[in-house]
């Protein structure tokens, strides 16, 4: 029994969100700036516990992640209960500011929750634990590619739409596109490296799709929340032109592989 798309599209989005965590909190402590300055907006909390609070958030949702993709039906009681506890605290904690994006963020969640317990997902996390896949070593091999690919995409991705990215400013797109390169060549090698390529090409599809749907929400929250903080709007930071062409790129790229996905298994039957 193959995993479900919305087992993997939720798995991916829960650890995607746990490196947006990672996002903030290394440049912090590269800059020396960790639990000294506010991250989470409007929180009444001492700085230091608002760092903590962050920190810690990224657990459940790690632990959820890989209960998903085990099949444990347990990590769906799991994540609805975190998400009502996260919920309360920031309804408590936070202002408007929050609670804007916040809102958009839950009901997303919620709607991935909901989809679990439907259709293939639902018999899938009903199954005996013999029918789910397991990995073998070559997977897993696959599997640390991937993983490293998509956290390098998201984070130029994400240093690019923040001008952050390393390098000369007039020249961003050149040195994104190095990197991007070469973190779509770590994906190439786990096509080498897996005797069964074509399982794979469903999950490195989706994983793309996924990647791109995330950054978009992720991109917009930001723009949402900067919106509020600077009303008069003198506060440019983004780049959405640059960032919008990556995604697009990830996103076709994406769709294309699900495509050849699909008919290679409508082939196969």
């Amino acid at each position: 029994m193959k995993r479900p798309a919305i087992v993997l599209i939720t798995a991916y989005t829960l650890l995607f969100q746990s490196m947006s965590v990672f996002m903030v909190v290394y440049p912090a402590l590269q800059g020396g700036y960790f639990g000294s300055a506010p991250v989470i907006a409007n929180s009444h909390m001492p700085l230091s516990v608002q760092w903590l609070v962050l920190c810690w958030s990224t657990l459940p949702n790690l632990v959820i992640a890989a209960g998903l993709l085990k099949g444990n039906g347990r990590a769906r009681t799991g994540w609805i209960a975190f998400m009502a506890v996260a919920t309360v605290f920031h309804l408590f904690d936070s202002g408007f500011v929050v609670m804007r994006f916040g809102v958009y963020v839950t009901l997303l969640n919620l709607g991935l929750f909901v989809l679990l317990y439907a259709g293939r997902a639902d018999q899938f996390f009903r199954a005996p634990a013999d029918e789910k896949p397991r990995i073998d070593k070559a997977q897993f091999q696959a599997i640390a590619l991937h993983a490293l690919a998509a956290f390098g995409m998201y984070a130029t991705l994400s240093l690019l739409f923040s001008r952050m990215l390393p390098g000369d400013p007039s020249d961003v797109q050149s040195h994104a596109a190095y990197l991007m390169t070469m973190l779509g060549a770590l994906i190439a090698i786990a096509y080498a490296i897996q005797p069964q390529r074509a399982p794979m090409l469903r999950e490195t599809a989706l994983l793309l799709l996924t990647l791109a749907g995330f950054l978009v929400i992720l991109c917009a929250c930001s723009q949402m929340t900067v919106d509020e903080l600077y009303p008069a709007g003198k506060f440019q930071a983004f780049d959405w032109k640059d960032t919008l062409v990556w995604l697009k790129i990830i996103a076709a790229t994406g769709a294309g592989l699900l495509l050849l996905s699909q008919r290679q298994s409508a082939e196969v039957q």
